[in-house]
C-alpha cells in the first residue's frame, strides 16, 4: 500500500524540524563536545531519514 501524498508531505516537515531543532540547540551549547554530539546527531538524523523516504518512494515506484 502506498503512501498519501499528505503522509510524505508530514512526514518531510516533521523530519525537517527535527533535525533543524537539533541545529537550534547546538546554537544555544557553549561546549565544543556538546556542539559535535548534536551535528553528528542532525546528521545523522536527516541521513537516516532521507533513507527512509528514499526507501518509501522506490516502493510507491514499484508499485
Amino acid at each position: 500500500m502506498a503512501c498519501s501524498a499528505e503522509y510524505g508531505q508530514a512526514y518531510r516537515a516533521a523530519s525537517k524540524e527535527a533535525v533543524a531543532y537539533l541545529h537550534e540547540l547546538t546554537e544555544e551549547m557553549n561546549d565544543r563536545q556538546a556542539n559535535a554530539v548534536l551535528n553528528t546527531a542532525a546528521f545523522s538524523l536527516g541521513a537516516t531519514l532521507r533513507a527512509h523516504a528514499t526507501a518509501l518512494q522506490d516502493k510507491a515506484d514499484l508499485e
